[in-house]
C-alpha cells in the first residue's frame, strides 16, 4: 500500500511524510547511520571554516556534496523522507555554490545547522516504521522557508 501523504505544501511543493511507512533495509541501516555521523561532524567543520571565510568557494561545493551523499545514501536503504530532505539542501547549496543566490555564510550557517541538528535526531528516533513525522515536518518547513529565501 502507498503511503499516506499530504497534499503538497503550497509555499514550498513538498510532500510531508505523515503516516509514511518506510521499507528501511535494516542490515544496512547502522552503516548508514555511521555514514551519516561522519557527514554531520564533518559537516560542522566545513561551516566552521566557511563562517571563518566567506569567500571560500570550497566550502559551499563541500557542503553541497556532503547533502549529495546524504541524499543517495538515504534513498539506498529506503530512507526517502532524509533522501528528500537531503535533495533540498543540496539545491539550496548547489545554487549558492554556482552563485545563483548570494547569502551571507553568517546568515545561512545557522539554518543549515538546525537541519543538520533535526536530522541527527532524526536519525536517533528512526525506527522501521516511522520517520518521526512530526520532526520531519517541521525540518522539511524550515528548508522550504530558507529555499523561499534563497532561491529564485
Amino acid at each position: 500500500m502507498p503511503a499516506k501523504m499530504n497534499s503538497p505544501d503550497p509555499k514550498t511543493g513538498t510532500l510531508s511524510a505523515v503516516g509514511e511507512k518506510l521499507n528501511i533495509d535494516a542490515e544496512l541501516l547502522p552503516f548508514f547511520k555511521e555514514e551519516a555521523a561522519e557527514i554531520f561532524t564533518n559537516l560542522e567543520k566545513t561551516l566552521v571554516a566557511w563562517e571563518a571565510n566567506p569567500g571560500d568557494k570550497t566550502a559551499t561545493k563541500t557542503i553541497y556534496r556532503m547533502f549529495h551523499t546524504l541524499k543517495g545514501s538515504a534513498n539506498s536503504i529506503g530512507l526517502s523522507p532524509i533522501g528528500r530532505l537531503s535533495h533540498s539542501m543540496e539545491q539550496i547549496m548547489k545554487s549558492v555554490s554556482e552563485e545563483r543566490s548570494h547569502p551571507s555564510p553568517h546568515a545561512l550557517v545557522p539554518a543549515i545547522r538546525t537541519i543538520s541538528t533535526g536530522l541527527q535526531i532524526l536519525l536517533q528516533e528512526l525506527s522501521p516504521d516511522s520517520c518521526c513525522p512530526r520532526l520531519f515536518a517541521e525540518l522539511e518547513s524550515k528548508v522550504g522557508v530558507i529555499r523561499n529565501g534563497l532561491l529564485p
